[in-house]
C-alpha cells in the first residue's frame, strides 16, 4: 500500500511466558470465562503503542478495522455480565465521549474477573497479576484531545467476494493453510480459543461472526450452515504445535476440556 510501516518487537518473550502461566493457571481448573484471559499479552501490547505513536507521528485519528461482524457479546455472558452498549468493553468507541462513558461495564468485567480469580487462585501469579492490571489500566485510557479513533467498516457495507479479490489479486495476500476461515487466519491464538469454545459449548466465534452477517443479509442461513461445519473442523495438529511451540504439553488442553466436560456433565461427540 506504500505507507509507512512500523513493527514492534519488544516483548514477545515476555508475552510467550505470561501465557504459558496464563493458561496452565486456566487448565487447572477450566473456566469458559476466562478463555477471554488467553490474549491478555497482545491486547496489553497493541494498546500500550497507540498513544506513544499517536503522539510522535502527530497523529489525530486512529483507524480500526473491527466490524459489527466481530461483536462477540457472549464473551461477557460467560462471565455473568450483560452487554449494556454497541461495544464491546475491549474495542474503543468512536469518539472520546462514548469511550469515557462505558466505564460502567469496565469495572462490573473487572469484578467478574476477579471472581474468577477467587474460583481458581493459580491465576494469583506475580506476572499475570501485573500484566492485566496494565492492560485494565489501558483499556480504561481516555485519548488526549483532538485524537480519536474511528471505525470506517461500521459505515461501509461488508462486501466478502470484494473484499476477498481486491487483497488476493491486487495486494497479493493469501490465507494461511492451517485456517479454514478468513477471519483472523493470521492468529494461531484464535484458533485455540474458539477451539475451546467449540468442545465446551459447541458453538465459536465463527457462528457469532456468520449469525451476525445472516441478521444483516449479507449472507444466508444455507451458505452460513455449510460454512460454520467446516469453520467448527478444526485441525487438531494446528493446534497442538502452536501449544509446543510456547513449550505446552497438548495433552494439558485435552484434559482440560475433558474435566469441563465431566464437571458439566457435557460431552461433545463432533
Amino acid at each position: 500500500l506504500d505507507v509507512k510501516t512500523i513493527i514492534i518487537d519488544e516483548e514477545t518473550d515476555k508475552n510467550r511466558r505470561l501465557f504459558k502461566r496464563i493458561f496452565l493457571a486456566w487448565a487447572k481448573k477450566p473456566s469458559i470465562g476466562m478463555i477471554q484471559m488467553f490474549c491478555v499479552g497482545c491486547r496489553s501490547g497493541v494498546l500500550k503503542y497507540q498513544h506513544p505513536l499517536m503522539k510522535t507521528y502527530n497523529i489525530n485519528y486512529l483507524a480500526d478495522g473491527g466490524n459489527l461482524s466481530e461483536n462477540t457479546y457472549h464473551k461477557l455472558g460467560f462471565l455473568g455480565l450483560k452487554h449494556t452498549s454497541d461495544e464491546t468493553i475491549f474495542t474503543r468507541s468512536k469518539d472520546n465521549t462514548a469511550e469515557s462513558s462505558r466505564t460502567d461495564t469496565k469495572f462490573p468485567f473487572l469484578f467478574a474477573i476477579a471472581r474468577e480469580i477467587f474460583k481458581n487462585p493459580h491465576f494469583l501469579d506475580p506476572l499475570i497479576f501485573i500484566e492485566s492490571a496494565k492492560e485494565f489500566r489501558q483499556i480504561s485510557r481516555k485519548f488526549p484531545n483532538g485524537k480519536s479513533v474511528f471505525k470506517p467498516l461500521i459505515y461501509e457495507k461488508y462486501d466478502e467476494d470484494k473484499v476477498i479479490k481486491v487483497i488476493t489479486e491486487e495486494l497479493d495476500w493469501k490465507k494461511p493453510s492451517y485456517c479454514r476461515a478468513t477471519w483472523r487466519s493470521d492468529c494461531k491464538m484464535a484458533i485455540l480459543k474458539n477451539y475451546c469454545y467449540f468442545k465446551m459449548v459447541f458453538f465459536s466465534d465463527y457462528d457469532l461472526m456468520l449469525s451476525t452477517r445472516i441478521w444483516e443479509g449479507s449472507i444466508d442461513r444455507k451458505e452460513a450452515m455449510n460454512r460454520i461445519e467446516e469453520y467448527n473442523n478444526f485441525d487438531t495438529t494446528v493446534i497442538n504445535g502452536f501449544l509446543k511451540s510456547v513449550g505446552i504439553e497438548p495433552s494439558i488442553l485435552h484434559n482440560a476440556i475433558k474435566l469441563w466436560q465431566d464437571r458439566t456433565n457435557i460431552k461433545n461427540n463432533a
